[in-house]
């Protein structure tokens, strides 16, 4: 039986799990920096950061960081090799998965936690997702997809039909979720989402997210979508429209997003970015050891480097 979390106390600790490699430390930090900034009790924050490779030195840094404030940074291992035959080849690679495996990795933690990426930033006291009406029945929250809308959409649940399912059910986006670790312990989600995907391989769209879709059919409640402001964001008014979403909420999540998610294929801190909202995520990293930070552009793509190559086509050409 799963733990009555729907009152949860205020004194209790908000819980906030990601998952991270050292190739997302910038990221990580501007997570943890902008939750701090935000929260009305940044002290009763818990960061529980399923770790996939994070340097010594950055996890010194983020627990300084959150020490600042009160607040605990967690590292907890992560054993990715039982994924087994699970489909990594995704630019999230085999950490993408981390977020199914959290119930066993978390096997001392209880109740309602919150799930973030660790490419997003936080514009809204995480404590209210918290408050957020729930019922016995749900262990699980998330925010709709506007970009693939519902489970029958092209890159969706590619086997909807002979999973039986409602072609206009909503299908949602993994980076933001709240759930219950018991519930989903009970209901065995890290067993049957890798069953899933090991048994179907690359027929699964976006991973993880691909076969908690599946497994979490009809068992998931929506959350409001500025909970969740992603790159469909840039799309036009059509597109949303298209997803059953008038302009008054375009315009509510244009204007007002309570996290800002940057699941593009191409991240703020990497070179070769052109989400328009990138420059939120710097300054988020104020008054952290990441403060001033820009991706740096590759040395072949810098002046000297493209004379370089200049230089080395009209040599390899000649006679």
């Amino acid at each position: 039986m799963a733990h009555n979390t729907s009152h949860q106390s205020s004194e209790s600790p908000a819980r906030i799990v990601t998952t991270a490699n050292e190739a997302y430390a910038v990221g990580l930090a501007a997570l943890i920096s902008s939750a701090l900034a935000t929260s009305g009790s940044p002290g009763r924050l818990r960061f529980l950061v399923l770790d996939c490779g994070v340097s010594s030195r950055t996890s010194r840094r983020l627990t300084r960081l959150a020490s600042k404030f009160g607040a605990t940074v967690e590292f907890f291992p992560v054993d990715l090799s039982v994924l087994g035959n699970v489909d990594t080849t995704g630019h999230g690679g085999a950490a993408a998965y981390a977020r199914v495996l959290s119930p066993w990795i978390l096997r001392n933690e209880h109740g309602r936690v919150i799930y973030l990426d660790s490419d997003l930033i936080v514009r809204q006291d995480i404590a209210a997702l918290l408050r957020h009406p729930t019922d016995e029945q749900t262990s699980t929250w998330a925010v709709p997809e506007v970009g693939v809308p519902f489970v029958s959409s092209p890159t969706a649940v590619f086997d909807w039909e002979s999973q039986s399912m409602d072609p206009k059910a909503r299908y949602f986006n993994s980076g933001v979720l709240m759930f219950d670790l018991d519930g989903w312990r009970r209901d065995q989600v890290p067993e049957r989402t890798l069953e899933y995907l090991r048994a179907h391989g690359r027929k699964v769209f976006w991973w993880d997210q691909g076969g908690l879709n599946v497994t979490l059919y009809g068992r998931w409640r929506a959350l409001d979508l500025r909970w969740n402001q992603t790159h469909c964001i840039l799309y036009p008014q059509s597109s949303w429209v298209e997803a059953g979403y008038d302009a008054a909420i375009l315009e509510s999540v244009r204007s007002g997003p309570f996290i800002v998610h940057f699941n593009g294929v191409v991240k703020p801190w990497q070179h070769g970015c052109d989400d328009a909202r990138a420059p939120q995520l710097f300054e988020c990293l104020a008054g952290t050891p990441w403060s001033g930070f820009r991706p740096r552009t590759p040395f072949l793509l810098t002046p000297l480097g493209t004379r370089m190559r200049r230089a080395y086509r009209r040599f390899v050409k000649r006679p």
